[in-house]
């Protein structure tokens, strides 16, 4: 992950993560950028966008659930709170159906 200033080519671009990473995104309050490590963690790293850009060391917040579908997420203005959608339940395969004959006659006065 790189930040690269704009317009393009006015700054030099700054490596946020060694390691790699992907879907990052930038915090709007809380000064961090957040993003999906390899092996599919959610990532922060504290920046700085003073007279110069800075980036600290990227820190573990949590596991992504194993249901998770994709690399989609999102993070709340405050970088408090994340929306990552999951795959739903697996059904059960054994369920019961009931059919229901002539069941028209039942509607009759």
């Amino acid at each position: 992950i790189y930040v690269v200033p704009t317009p393009p080519a006015t700054g030099r671009q700054e490596q946020v993560c060694i390691e790699g990473g992907t879907s990052p995104r930038w915090s709007r309050e809380s000064g961090e950028i957040f993003f999906i490590a390899p092996q599919g963690a959610i990532m922060a790293v504290d920046v700085g966008t003073g007279d110069a850009f800075t980036a600290g060391i990227p820190r573990e917040l949590f596991r992504r659930p194993d249901q998770v579908s994709g690399q989609g997420y999102d993070v709340s203005r405050d970088g408090q709170r994340f929306l990552i959608p999951t795959a739903p339940e697996a059904q059960d395969q054994d369920g019961t159906i009931t059919v229901v004959l002539n069941w028209w006659a039942e509607l009759e006065p």
